[in-house]
């Protein structure tokens, strides 16, 4: 019995070793998206922490405005009432 031809390896060296270079390719830029490069061009995760930094600033302002207002509105509503007091007596 003669055993049939295989040809897996010259596919393999004109299709298979072709498409996992791109593959292969492909995966590097993902990686260089993901995580940067470490020099010039920050990853996905630098530009996130850099955004949650900000994110945090903004809410840490905003709480602080509203602090503000309340503390603005107290200050009123205390004055207003002195005035009524002044005025009745």
């Amino acid at each position: 019995m003669e055993k049939p031809k295989d040809d897996c390896g010259d596919r393999f060296e004109t299709t298979c070793k072709r498409e996992f270079a791109e593959i292969k390719c492909m995966i590097v830029k993902l990686d260089l998206a993901v995580r940067g490069d470490g020099d010039q061009r920050p990853g996905l995760a630098g530009r996130l922490a850099k955004v949650e930094g900000t994110v945090k600033g903004a809410s840490r302002l905003m709480w602080a405005a509203v602090i503000a207002a309340i503390t603005s509105v107290v200050g009123l509503a205390v004055a207003a009432v002195w005035a009524a007091v002044s005025r009745a007596n």
